[in-house]
């Protein structure tokens, strides 16, 4: 589940120039596991109505499928935030 997410940003770093690539990594564990997630990227991605990530490109969001699947079996909670150059997950680990 998290390879598929940072395998998604390093996706999302080789459309940018190389001298602008970034990818962030944090977890902190308190009572549960908060993962943070931050990539540069060149296009702003485009969010769906419950605020996932939403692509109309074929055999795109299959692994966005897996980790909400893994959230929702879990009981965890996602959030994506989409900015200029950036994209961030925050996922909360049960």
């Amino acid at each position: 589940m998290i390879s598929n997410l940072i395998e998604n940003a390093i996706h999302a770093c080789e459309k940018v120039p190389e001298n602008e690539r970034r990818i962030d990594i944090n977890a902190r564990y308190k009572s549960r596991l908060l993962i943070e997630i931050s990539n540069s990227c060149a296009d702003k991605i485009v969010l769906d109505a419950e605020g996932h990530p939403f692509s109309n490109e074929e055999n795109h969001g299959i692994g966005t499928r897996s980790v909400l699947n893994f959230i929702n079996q879990t009981d965890s909670e996602i959030r994506y935030i989409a900015e200029e150059k950036t994209f961030k997950v925050r996922m909360l680990v049960s």
